[in-house]
């Protein structure tokens, strides 16, 4: 392969990655800023297998916050979001800062409308349920769309500096594609 077919095809190579870098842009920014502001957040990241196999690891879900989907509006067969109630919080309510929780997502399972709402919940591929009732205190949110073949691309980009990664590969092959044209024009020059 000549110089020049090299360049073309890291050239054609730095665009599809500059096309993906943009991509990536425009998701963290609608994902990280505008959904949220909306009681709309995206999460591409599940550890453990309670929820096997309708929720696996690693999927892509989609879950609507407290505000959007009230505590009281949750039925029996919904998959929401709740905090863990073996910890002590300081707080009545989750806060919208929800990282700072250990977050389960289970199936709400039955709803006991006694003098206080309670909700029971239970992973799918548990085959038992919770040892305690979510109560509103508690609750996080409700899961309204999950993929599972889709999520692991996305927590790549998400966690561990994977997007600066993605920048910094295309720079790095946008000088490789720069210096070997350069020389590749100073051959036939010469």
């Amino acid at each position: 392969m000549t110089g020049k077919k090299i360049v073309r095809v890291l050239k054609k190579i730095e665009i599809i990655l500059l096309i993906l870098s943009s991509l990536c842009t425009l998701f963290v920014i609608v994902a990280g800023g505008i959904l949220p502001a909306h009681g709309i957040n995206i999460m591409a990241s599940t550890r453990g297998d309670s929820m096997y196999p309708t929720i696996q690891e690693g999927a892509l879900f989609v879950w609507y916050d407290r505000d959007r989907v009230p505590f009281e509006d949750v039925k029996a067969g919904d998959i929401i979001i709740f905090r863990e109630q073996d910890r002590n919080y300081s707080d009545d309510v989750p806060t919208p800062d929800y990282t700072k929780y250990h977050a389960i997502m289970h199936r709400a399972v039955e709803i006991i409308e006694d003098t206080d709402r309670a909700i029971i919940t239970a992973g799918d591929g548990n085959g038992y349920t919770d040892q305690w009732p979510v109560l509103n205190r508690d609750y996080i949110g409700k899961v309204v769309y999950h993929r599972n073949d889709i999520g692991w691309p996305l927590r790549i980009l998400t966690v561990n500096f994977g997007f600066f990664w993605l920048i910094g590969v295309t720079a790095l092959l946008g000088i490789l594609v720069f210096v070997l044209s350069h020389i590749s024009n100073r051959k036939e020059t010469a």
